[in-house]
């Protein structure tokens, strides 16, 4: 079994479909929970940045009632599994901040259709040395080949880091 090193960051689209799984049965929310599981079966860290939390807080306040439970539930889902599971907030400490403003930088001139907020989260999942990836189901994401090319340059101590919906099968 490989040591608790390694970890995935999540994106908000990821972490609800997650938390969502115990109240809709949506090929989205069932593909997050048996993806997690694995991961966390094979010993690997699940992150979520401050940035996603802060997301995650604005859809329930926006979305509150179509997200198939109640925000409370959901909330009540994300503590038990940051508990149980060990899930970690990632923060971004001082010696990093200079690394993450031009990263934050250079994905905005590479791909200007990325989402603000998309950018930040892109840009903590990378600035994380142990970070093996960034599970979302946003498509433009996992599709754009400018930030791709990036990711080339800037994770090139890690191979093998990817923007996807699905962790690898063999870890």
């Amino acid at each position: 079994m490989k040591p608790l090193s390694w970890c995935y960051h999540l994106d908000t689209n990821y972490l609800i479909s997650y938390l969502q799984s115990p109240y809709t049965h949506s090929d989205e929310a069932k593909h997050a929970s048996q993806s997690i599981e694995h991961l966390l079966y094979n010993r690997y860290l699940i992150k979520v940045s401050e940035v996603v939390v802060g997301e995650f807080m604005k859809v329930l306040v926006d979305k509150g009632g179509e997200l198939g439970t109640s925000p409370t539930n959901l909330l009540s889902e994300l503590y038990t599994f940051c508990t149980r599971s060990g899930v970690e907030l990632y923060r971004l400490d001082a010696k990093r901040l200079g690394r993450f403003t031009d990263l934050v930088n250079r994905i905005k001139k590479k791909d200007r259709y990325i989402e603000a907020t998309d950018v930040l989260i892109v840009a903590y999942s990378i600035v994380d040395r142990r970070c093996k990836g960034l599970l979302t189901f946003d498509q433009n994401l996992i599709n754009s080949r400018s930030l791709k090319e990036l990711i080339d340059e800037c994770a090139k101590d890690r191979k093998g880091y990817t923007i996807t919906d699905q962790p690898p099968s063999r870890v």
